[in-house]
């Protein structure tokens, strides 16, 4: 037996073996297509949820942050006022 026959064989064995399957299978088309769409969702929605949790987090921390600015940017401010008026009542 050469290898050209040995493909051709196992070519042929896959194909019967794959019509005797279709042909043998409970399954119809139209169920394994409505099992793919609901696992489809069901991965979409686990999706979504993620992204919304982590685009919550996200929010939460930036506004976290933006308050932490926000008192250092006060913060300096009457830094600079209390150093300005102690200069100008060192200079008068």
């Amino acid at each position: 037996m050469n290898s050209r026959n040995i493909v051709i064989g196992a070519l042929a064995g896959l194909a019967i073996g794959t019509l005797i399957g279709a042909l043998s299978s409970t399954t119809t088309a139209a169920t394994i297509t409505s099992k793919a769409r609901k696992k489809g969702k069901s991965y979409a929605d686990g999706l979504k949820k993620a992204f919304s949790e982590a685009v919550d987090v996200l929010s939460e921390k930036a506004g976290v942050a933006k308050e932490e600015g926000e008192d250092l940017l006060k913060q300096g401010r009457t830094e600079a006022n209390r150093l300005k008026n102690k200069a100008e009542s060192l200079l008068h």
